[in-house]
C-alpha cells in the first residue's frame, strides 16, 4: 500500500493499535493514518491533534470539515477531498454547497464568520504572502480570538501537509 513500512490494522500492537481502536468494528482506519504509522511518535502526534480539533470550543465540525475539504481540493489530495465531502454530506451540504465551500466562500453553508475564517484560510494557504493585518482585524471583530485564527489556518496547512505524504509514499 505504501512505500514505507507502516503498520495494518490487523498487525497493531501497542499505541498503534490503540489509535485505531478508535474506529468502530468494520471501519478501516483511513490510509493517511495507517501511512503515519510508519512512525509511531508521528502517528502518535497526530491522533493527539485530531483529539484538539474534534473538541475544539469555537471551530464547529463543520467548518473544520470545510476547511480540510478545501485544502485538500487546493492540493489535490482526492482521499481526503472524498472524505470530507461524505462528511459535510451527512450534515445536509448540497453539490451546489461543496462547489462554494471550494470556490466562493462566502456562499458556504455556514455562519457568517464562519464563513469569513473559511475564506481566510483559503487566502492564507493558496496566497500567505497577501495576508494583511486587516484581514485579522476583521476576524477579530467578527468574534474569532488570535488561537481559533491560527488554529483554522493550521488546520488547512497540516491537510496539505498530509496530502504530499500521500503523494509521496503511496505505492505507485
Amino acid at each position: 500500500m505504501f512505500l514505507l513500512n507502516h503498520m495494518p490494522p490487523e498487525k497493531a500492537t501497542g499505541k498503534i493499535k490503540e489509535i485505531y481502536s478508535i474506529f468502530p468494528e468494520g471501519v478501516e482506519p483511513p490510509h493517511p493514518l495507517q501511512l503515519m504509522s510508519s512512525s509511531p511518535g508521528f502517528m502518535a502526534c497526530q491522533f493527539e491533534f485530531i483529539k484538539y480539533y474534534s473538541s475544539h470550543p469555537k471551530l464547529s465540525h463543520p467548518l473544520l470539515a470545510s476547511i480540510r475539504y478545501m485544502a485538500a481540493d487546493d492540493c489535490d489530495y482526492a482521499h481526503c477531498v472524498e472524505f470530507n465531502q461524505r462528511l459535510l454530506k451527512t450534515v445536509g451540504a448540497t453539490e451546489k454547497d461543496l462547489e462554494a465551500i471550494k470556490n466562493d466562500p462566502d456562499n458556504s453553508p455556514l455562519e457568517d464568520n464562519e464563513r469569513a475564517l473559511l475564506k481566510f484560510v483559503a487566502k492564507a494557504i493558496k496566497t500567505p504572502a497577501a495576508v494583511e493585518a486587516a484581514d485579522v482585524e476583521e476576524l477579530r471583530n467578527l468574534g474569532w480570538d488570535d488561537p481559533d485564527i491560527l488554529d483554522a489556518v493550521a488546520h488547512g496547512s497540516f491537510m496539505q501537509g498530509h496530502g504530499i505524504l500521500m503523494k509521496a509514499f503511496a505505492n505507485k
